[in-house]
């Protein structure tokens, strides 16, 4: 999912200096995190850069624009048609506004998802193009980024949720797994990367009687950014009540 922010969202999220961090510092960069860890990524609009160019403390400025760059921009990102500007109203070439149209122009042709800004005119703005549910402040795009999180179920009192990569693959569970697939152990590593997820139950001696492990799986068949909870592995130690696994 691509979110689009507009220059009052970069300015907090990126201070040049201590002095720069503002009241809405905290709450983007929180924004921010939320968004790289969900797996999706802000862009900026190659036009806002004129907004950062019409600050007069030069240092700023430079500081900024290096800044900005740190970010993807919107690719060939459409014009505003005759059409559009009737709706939005006239705006001068390289002006505020016409910065903040050429950003509703990008969402009306669908190149975001989301546009995330604090400016109530281009809130305003976008309800003349039935765009006021993909317009969010900072508020409430986290709000939207958080409901995209993968929540796994909790699990019964007796099984304990872990990291794959904190468990100990030298258990003996894992052993009829290295005999029947010869590329458990770089699937294994796979899962350790991935930082996916395992459900165990303890048995004695501190082994792991069963393990479950699953991972987040997106589809669009379930809504936008969604995603399905897949059954990579499972398996119940021989050793208690018999074997049952799979592996994926």
């Amino acid at each position: 999912m691509k979110f689009l922010i507009d220059t009052n969202i970069f300015i907090p999220l990126e201070p040049t200096s201590p002095s720069e961090i503002e009241a809405t510092t905290i709450a983007t960069t929180e924004l921010a995190r939320l968004v790289s860890e969900v797996g999706h990524q802000m862009y900026v609009h190659p036009l806002a850069a004129l907004d950062i160019e019409r600050d007069t403390n030069d240092e700023r400025r430079e500081a900024r624009g290096i800044l900005f760059r740190k970010y993807p921009q919107l690719p060939d990102p459409p014009n505003i048609s005759p059409q559009l500007e009737k709706t939005l109203g006239h705006a001068n070439s390289g002006t505020n506004d016409w910065v903040d149209n050429h950003l509703i122009a990008a969402l009306k042709a669908d190149v975001a998802d989301f546009l995330i800004t604090q400016d109530h005119k281009i809130h305003k703005k976008a309800s003349r193009l039935d765009l006021k549910n993909r317009v969010a402040t900072v508020a409430e795009a986290t709000s939207i980024v958080k409901d995209l999180f993968d929540i796994s179920p909790p699990p019964p009192p007796a099984v304990k949720s872990a990291k794959v990569h904190s468990l100990d693959d030298t258990d003996p569970i894992f052993d009829s797994f290295r005999s029947d697939y010869p590329g458990f152990n770089e699937w294994l590593r796979k899962c350790k990367r991935e930082h996916r997820q395992a459900w165990t139950i303890k048995g004695d001696l501190d082994h792991i009687a069963a393990v479950c492990i699953i991972k987040g799986k997106r589809s669009s068949k379930f809504g936008l950014g969604r995603s399905t909870l897949k059954i990579c592995s499972f398996k119940v130690s021989e050793r208690y009540n018999g074997l049952r696994s799979v592996n994926s």
